[in-house]
């Protein structure tokens, strides 16, 4: 083994074999700090010690509301002591069968794949997946030493490893795919993006500063916004990422401002609250100011006089009325044209449908050219 790269080469030799221990070694010393239980290597003998995340304020997480999501807030951080409390009988034996699995994104032979600083410590998850990981890229990132955790104290590398509890795996790759700007299989799904990158901030990472344009986590959540664009957008404004709130906010006409929860205002912030109503006065606004400019008149002929132009011009102000009544930020060029073309299929004179006409192709080449973005 490569004394700079002190993580197996092989997942699947020895670690996985010895992988179970893991928990094992933790319930037989009661839960306690495992200075005192022996120095044995986890490639040797499948020792690592848990290290309890300190406390801090709870941080809830954006919970999407799609009907394919399930919403989940983030769980308290519990209080200290670093250790974790004893478990009980039966709560020890659940630990012990539970397995251990290695993430499929971050594994040992994944650093020295995808072009990243070799793993030198490891995450563990709230459900037993370890994340191998290299401890300066978390630590000269997070402004706050990944919440007090690092750096770690020893170079023994079976005791090179920090617990966290609160979050499970999904999140947690989510979370770190965010830092070291990793691709995974499949894109995740919007809850766990949201709730993934929801964790940033607490562990000292800005997500705004991570999560730009043509970074993987930008391009994941935007791929959302067709179908969930409200979701997105909030968890744009949660987090202050306007790059990613401005591309998802054209997904956002068709998204009737009645629909943003007390949940989302607050969540988006009322910043980006303005801009979703302004988004959709001003294009509505802006659309009623185009159909209030009627068609233009033409010179008297034999066949229409001011009289004929007159009843053409009440003929597109039908069509104004009608398209008013159900006016939308989202309005289509092909519904405008329908509304006006039936309001004034009576008209027979050549030269006001010149007019209309001219007038019609001006209004929705405008209106097709107005922002459709905060």
């Amino acid at each position: 083994m490569d004394p700079a790269y002190p993580f197996p080469s092989n997942v699947d030799d020895p670690f996985d074999i010895g992988a179970g221990s893991l928990i094992e070694t933790w319930v037989d010393a009661g839960g306690e700090d495992m200075a005192s239980v022996g120095q044995q290597s986890l490639w040797n003998e499948g020792v690592i010690t848990p290290t309890m995340a300190p406390s801090s304020p709870p941080l809830d997480a954006y919970q999407a509301s799609t009907p394919t999501v399930s919403a989940v807030s983030i769980p308290e951080a519990q209080s200290y002591p670093h250790a974790m409390p004893t478990p009980g009988t039966q709560q020890s034996a659940e630990i012990r069968r539970a397995p251990v699995h290695i993430s499929p994104v971050f594994n040992p032979n994944s650093s020295q794949s995808k072009g990243r600083p070799p793993a030198d410590m490891i995450l563990i998850s709230n459900d037993n997946f370890v994340f191998y990981v290299d401890e300066n890229t978390l630590c000269s990132n997070s402004t706050n030493q990944f919440n007090g955790l690092l750096p770690l104290q020893t170079l023994e590398k079976q005791r090179r490893v920090v617990f966290l509890r609160e979050i499970v795996w999904p999140e947690l790759q989510v979370f770190l795919q965010v830092i070291y700007n990793t691709a995974s299989t499949d894109v995740p799904d919007l809850g766990t993006l949201v709730r993934g990158v929801a964790w940033l901030p607490k562990y000292g990472f800005d997500p705004k500063s991570f999560i730009l344009p043509g970074t993987r986590a930008f391009d994941y959540l935007l791929s959302h916004a067709p179908l969930c664009p409200l979701d997105v957008y909030t968890c744009a404004g949660m987090h202050d990422i306007y790059p990613l709130a401005v591309q998802a906010s054209s997904h956002l006409l068709r998204v009737s401002p009645s629909e943003v929860t007390e949940e989302m205002a607050i969540s988006m912030g009322s910043r980006y609250l303005l801009k979703f109503f302004s988004l959709h006065l001003r294009r509505t606004e802006a659309l009623k100011q185009l159909l209030m400019k009627g068609p233009e008149l033409h010179n008297i002929t034999k066949t229409c006089g001011f009289e004929g132009q007159n009843l053409s011009k009440a003929r597109w102000n039908q069509g104004v009325a009608k398209l008013a009544l159900i006016l939308k930020a989202d309005t289509t060029t092909t519904f405008i044209r329908d509304t006006i073309l039936e309001a004034t299929e009576d008209i027979s004179c050549t030269e006001c449908l010149k007019a209309r006409d001219a007038r019609l192709n001006t209004t929705l080449q405008e209106w097709s050219m107005t922002s459709r973005t905060i």
